[in-house]
Protein backbone atom coordinates (compact mmCIF):
# COMPACT_ATOMS: atom_id res chain seq x y z
CA UNK A 1 0.00 0.00 0.00
CA UNK A 2 2.70 2.31 0.79
CA UNK A 3 4.91 1.97 -2.28
CA UNK A 4 1.55 2.42 -4.48
CA UNK A 5 1.05 5.64 -2.99
CA UNK A 6 4.57 6.64 -3.63
CA UNK A 7 4.65 5.44 -7.19
CA UNK A 8 1.20 7.55 -7.56
CA UNK A 9 2.79 10.45 -6.09
CA UNK A 10 5.84 10.44 -8.19
CA UNK A 11 4.14 10.34 -11.41
CA UNK A 12 1.61 12.96 -10.59
CA UNK A 13 4.40 15.07 -9.64
CA UNK A 14 5.85 14.00 -12.39
CA UNK A 15 3.10 14.39 -14.46
CA UNK A 16 2.53 18.18 -13.69
CA UNK A 17 6.40 18.76 -13.97
CA UNK A 18 5.91 18.08 -17.51
CA UNK A 19 2.80 19.96 -18.09
CA UNK A 20 4.89 22.83 -16.57
CA UNK A 21 8.15 22.34 -18.75
CA UNK A 22 5.57 22.46 -21.74
CA UNK A 23 3.83 25.14 -21.46
CA UNK A 24 6.83 27.46 -21.55
CA UNK A 25 7.47 26.83 -24.89
CA UNK A 26 5.85 28.88 -27.62
CA UNK A 27 2.86 28.20 -29.21
CA UNK A 28 3.05 28.24 -33.43
CA UNK A 29 0.56 27.50 -35.63
CA UNK A 30 2.55 25.20 -37.48
CA UNK A 31 4.47 22.38 -37.40
CA UNK A 32 7.73 23.56 -38.72
CA UNK A 33 9.17 22.69 -35.36
CA UNK A 34 8.60 19.35 -35.46
CA UNK A 35 9.78 18.90 -38.81
CA UNK A 36 13.05 17.05 -40.07
CA UNK A 37 14.38 16.82 -43.68
CA UNK A 38 18.24 16.61 -44.41
CA UNK A 39 19.80 18.34 -48.09
CA UNK A 40 22.78 16.44 -49.16
CA UNK A 41 25.42 16.41 -52.08
CA UNK A 42 27.80 13.95 -53.43
CA UNK A 43 30.54 17.24 -53.69
CA UNK A 44 32.14 19.63 -51.41
CA UNK A 45 30.12 22.70 -50.32
CA UNK A 46 26.95 21.76 -51.62
CA UNK A 47 28.02 20.85 -55.46
CA UNK A 48 27.56 17.73 -57.79
CA UNK A 49 24.69 15.61 -57.09
CA UNK A 50 21.96 16.52 -54.60
CA UNK A 51 19.24 14.86 -52.91
CA UNK A 52 16.60 15.78 -49.94
CA UNK A 53 15.59 12.67 -47.53
CA UNK A 54 11.59 12.44 -47.35
CA UNK A 55 9.79 15.01 -44.66
CA UNK A 56 10.17 13.14 -41.33
CA UNK A 57 9.53 14.77 -38.04
CA UNK A 58 11.47 15.26 -34.73
CA UNK A 59 12.49 12.35 -32.38
CA UNK A 60 11.95 9.80 -34.89
CA UNK A 61 14.50 7.78 -36.12
CA UNK A 62 14.66 7.01 -39.84
CA UNK A 63 17.17 5.34 -42.39
CA UNK A 64 18.60 6.72 -44.78
CA UNK A 65 18.95 6.21 -48.74
CA UNK A 66 20.61 7.21 -52.01
CA UNK A 67 23.72 9.18 -51.77
CA UNK A 68 23.28 9.43 -47.88
CA UNK A 69 24.61 5.93 -47.73
CA UNK A 70 26.91 6.00 -50.77
CA UNK A 71 28.44 9.37 -51.89
CA UNK A 72 27.98 12.19 -49.31
CA UNK A 73 30.39 14.64 -48.85
CA UNK A 74 28.20 17.66 -47.90
CA UNK A 75 24.77 17.63 -46.17
CA UNK A 76 22.65 20.50 -44.12
CA UNK A 77 19.69 20.37 -41.91
CA UNK A 78 16.64 22.03 -44.23
CA UNK A 79 14.53 22.82 -40.66
CA UNK A 80 15.72 24.73 -37.83
CA UNK A 81 15.20 21.73 -35.64
CA UNK A 82 18.57 20.44 -36.67
CA UNK A 83 19.51 16.56 -37.07
CA UNK A 84 21.61 13.91 -36.12
CA UNK A 85 22.73 11.45 -38.28
CA UNK A 86 24.36 8.17 -37.79
CA UNK A 87 26.98 5.53 -39.12
CA UNK A 88 24.22 2.65 -38.01
CA UNK A 89 21.33 1.39 -39.18
CA UNK A 90 18.96 2.12 -35.46
CA UNK A 91 20.49 5.83 -34.78
CA UNK A 92 23.46 4.79 -32.98
CA UNK A 93 27.24 5.05 -33.58
CA UNK A 94 29.39 7.68 -34.64
CA UNK A 95 27.15 11.06 -35.01
CA UNK A 96 27.31 13.69 -36.73
CA UNK A 97 25.09 16.73 -36.08
CA UNK A 98 23.64 18.90 -38.49
CA UNK A 99 21.87 22.47 -38.72
CA UNK A 100 21.06 24.59 -41.29
CA UNK A 101 24.61 25.44 -42.37
CA UNK A 102 25.35 22.16 -42.55
CA UNK A 103 28.63 20.38 -42.85
CA UNK A 104 30.88 20.95 -46.40
CA UNK A 105 33.50 18.49 -46.27
CA UNK A 106 32.24 15.34 -44.27
CA UNK A 107 34.47 13.02 -46.65
CA UNK A 108 31.99 10.02 -47.70
CA UNK A 109 31.10 9.00 -44.26
CA UNK A 110 28.30 6.65 -44.87
CA UNK A 111 25.15 7.67 -42.62
CA UNK A 112 22.72 4.71 -42.12
CA UNK A 113 20.37 6.92 -40.25
CA UNK A 114 19.29 10.08 -38.81
CA UNK A 115 16.71 11.99 -36.30
CA UNK A 116 15.62 15.10 -35.56
CA UNK A 117 16.31 17.13 -32.58
CA UNK A 118 13.87 19.93 -31.49
CA UNK A 119 15.37 22.66 -29.69
CA UNK A 120 13.36 25.59 -29.05
CA UNK A 121 15.75 27.86 -29.07
CA UNK A 122 16.48 28.01 -32.80
CA UNK A 123 12.64 27.33 -34.03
Amino acid sequence: MYFKSILATGILLASGQIAFSASLLPVRDDDQCRRAQLHGCTGSDFTGNCEDTDLGYTGICYRTSGIFRDGLVSVRSEYPTGTVLFTNQDCTGDPLWVDTEGQSNIKETQYQSYVGIFIPEYS
